[in-house]
């Protein structure tokens, strides 16, 4: 009975468990075999192709980092504008994960699943309507199409993109308007058909935005996202579904579309998620923020506000916004003041 009872046993929870180790092993020793071909034949093909040159220092392999997929970590990644490598880079990172399904490795079938990039910035200048990146990994119809054949070993069939610990900057040097942003970590899915494309972006991120004049409304915010949204293929139409924008400690709703065919037009709602003073001082300037500190504060708040227009050729859309206030009371902790039946509107 005994003897039976370990048959038992090892045949329904310990064999399993053992030929998902052997299957695991086995694609990990194709994948490290296959790895370094896969990287330079990957890296000699985009160079041909890119105005830009694109430099690695190695590459391994990473079982743990994005499972359940087993990934090629390719090491110390950077991208330059020219083929020059002496000048400035405009993409860096310590590393970048690549991950493979487990049973298309062992049919030695590469179409990457996941890219997740570590430690890390992208520095992005645009000069007369040009951005630098998008020069410099842009590729030509005829190079497009005449390569496809020599990279077929390793595709593209991307579920999930990961940011991570990275530094991304933009500097219009027209307007001389300027975004700085720290990543802690932003994840963005994909699931697509023939007809549709959806996908979900949620993470936190630090932003700072300068423009001429300088203000400081918008320094050093902490924002954090989780957003859905889908792409009809047909129409060029993206919309977006469902998005929750926090700023600091205050919670936005944002719904609408894109027409990505017509000239980029969008047509965007967004509104407070919470009737509280919070949406008005999640827009403070740091310093103001530290003096409020000693306040305390409620009452009804209203925020609202439309973005409709074209995102095309330097245009601005139209902006409008609506905010108010009634019964609003602030305490001074520190003064022993109070103000009471506080009432306002804005546009």
């Amino acid at each position: 009975m005994k003897t039976r009872l370990r048959k038992i046993i090892f045949r329904f929870l310990i064999l399993p468990v053992i030929s998902l180790i052997v299957l695991v092993l086995a694609a990990t020793a194709i994948l490290y075999n296959q790895q370094q071909r896969l990287v330079k034949l990957a890296i000699v093909e985009l160079n041909k192709q890119l105005p830009g040159e694109l430099v690695v220092g190695g590459s391994d392999i990473s079982i743990f980092q994005n499972y359940p997929y087993i990934s090629i970590a390719v090491k110390n990644v950077r991208l330059f504008e020219a083929k020059d490598t002496t000048g400035k880079t405009i993409f860096e990172a310590e590393k970048i994960f690549v991950g493979f399904n487990l049973t298309d490795i062992l049919k030695q079938q590469y179409h990457a699943k996941v890219i997740l990039l570590k430690n890390g910035c992208i520095d992005i200048v645009k000069d007369n309507g040009k951005m630098n990146i998008l020069e410099a990994i842009h590729q030509s119809r005829d190079t497009a199409t005449s390569t496809v054949d020599t990279t077929k070993a390793l595709d593209l069939v991307l579920k999930k993109l990961v940011l991570k610990n990275m530094d991304i900057s933009f500097f219009d040097k027209q307007s001389r308007e300027q975004v700085h942003t720290h990543i802690d970590r932003i994840q963005s899915s994909f699931s697509s058909d023939s007809l549709q494309l959806d996908g979900d972006l949620q993470g936190a991120m630090v932003v700072d935005y300068i423009w001429p004049g300088d203000s400081s409304l918008l320094r050093h915010k902490r924002l954090e996202t989780d957003i859905r949204l889908s792409y009809n293929k047909m129409s060029g139409m993206l919309a977006l579904q469902e998005g929750k924008l926090k700023l600091e400690d205050a919670m936005f709703n944002i719904t609408g579309t894109a027409d990505l065919l017509h000239d980029n037009q969008v047509d965007l709602k967004f509104s407070g998620d919470k009737t509280d003073f919070r949406q008005l001082f999640a827009f403070a300037p740091e310093k103001l923020a530290k003096e409020l500190k000693h306040f305390k504060y409620d009452g009804h708040m209203d925020f609202k506000g439309t973005v409709k227009g074209k995102l095309q050729n330097g245009k601005m859309p139209r902006i409008d916004l609506s905010f108010s206030c009634k019964n609003g009371w602030l305490h001074n902790t520190e003064s022993k003041r109070k103000l009471d039946s506080l009432a306002f509107k804005g546009y």
